[in-house]
């Protein structure tokens, strides 16, 4: 009797440490769209706390951004509310989809709350997986002999209208206008008029303008055929090539910059299944402002349009 008991209160304790170990797993404190962040184990007043952060949006991690920090901040004002004596906060930064740790970092009292990078590999935030839908970018540069598809935003070409909407606003946190008639979806932004086109010098560009126009096939059931998206930034043409070139690899051409301060950048990829070679161009131009425009297009070259240009994060989104 005494041994059935015994057992009992083992099995019990078991059960206990089991259940308390799997709820502190993951207790996840933050979860958008673009990332989620998890507490890595219980709180503990007395030890750091411990945080991973999932992000689909790889550039947080780079050292000109703040949004790392304003994670860094809402996480401690959560945990202090349960644990007033919490001086200093770990983080492990993930890129959606890749396996490899990208960031590590940390924020303490002792440096006031800022937070810390300890190690950064950049080289993994070459190729961050976006997915929408049943679709995931890649990288491509080089010959076009890569069989999957090239993306923009998280759009890529045959996609329906429903996860291309899903998509931008995934990206731009805006609903773009779809019309059924033309078979087009459109989205300004950051004051970008909707009749803005990237060769026109009537406008006075603005920085933070991005437009995006894409064109559905008049088929039964449309699909992505093409895709455009200027966009206006305070930078200059060799960061904007730096961040395309993370984002996409080697380009398959590289044209440098002329007198007039123009750039052009070619990625294409084939797949033999459908006969397609879609390619994504980027035209980068300085405008008089000293702004840079960056138009990039997306397109298949197996269909009446021509392929044209994109662009990528300082304000860019690629």
């Amino acid at each position: 009797m005494k041994a059935i008991k015994l057992k009992t209160i083992i099995m019990s304790l078991m059960a206990l440490v089991l259940s308390s170990t799997q709820a502190w797993a993951g207790r996840i404190l933050i979860q958008d769209n673009h990332q989620t962040v998890t507490l890595n184990q219980s709180l503990d007043c007395f030890r750091p706390a411990q945080i991973t952060i999932d992000t689909r949006n790889p550039e947080i991690y780079e050292q000109s951004s703040t949004q790392l920090q304003v994670i860094g901040d809402t996480v401690r004002a959560m945990l202090s509310y349960e644990c007033s004596g919490l001086d200093k906060i770990e983080i492990t930064g993930l890129i959606r989809g890749l396996n490899d740790t990208a960031y590590r970092g940390q924020l303490s009292a002792r440096e006031g709350w800022l937070v810390q990078p300890l190690t950064l590999k950049l080289d993994r935030l070459a190729a961050p997986p976006v997915v929408t839908s049943q679709h995931t970018t890649s990288r491509y540069g080089g010959s076009p002999t890569n069989s999957e598809a090239l993306s923009l935003t998280g759009l890529e070409l045959g996609m329906s209208i429903a996860a291309a909407i899903e998509a931008v606003e995934t990206a731009f946190e805006i609903s773009p206008q779809y019309d059924p008639e033309n078979g087009m979806m459109t989205l300004q932004t950051g004051g970008c008029p909707a009749d803005f086109e990237p060769n026109a010098v009537a406008y006075e560009a603005q920085s933070e303008w991005k437009c995006l126009k894409a064109w559905f096939s008049d088929k039964r059931i449309p699909a992505l055929e093409r895709v455009e998206l200027m966009q206006v930034v305070n930078s200059d043409t060799r960061t904007i090539k730096q961040l395309l070139t993370r984002k996409y690899g080697s380009p398959a051409v590289d044209d440098s910059a002329d007198s007039q301060g123009i750039s052009h950048m070619t990625w294409h990829t084939a797949d033999q299944k459908i006969e397609s070679i879609q390619s994504l161009d980027a035209n980068i131009s300085v405008l008089k402002s000293k702004l840079v425009l960056t138009h990039l297009t997306l397109a298949d070259q197996s269909t009446r349009f021509q392929a044209a240009a994109n662009y990528s994060d300082i304000g860019l989104r690629l």
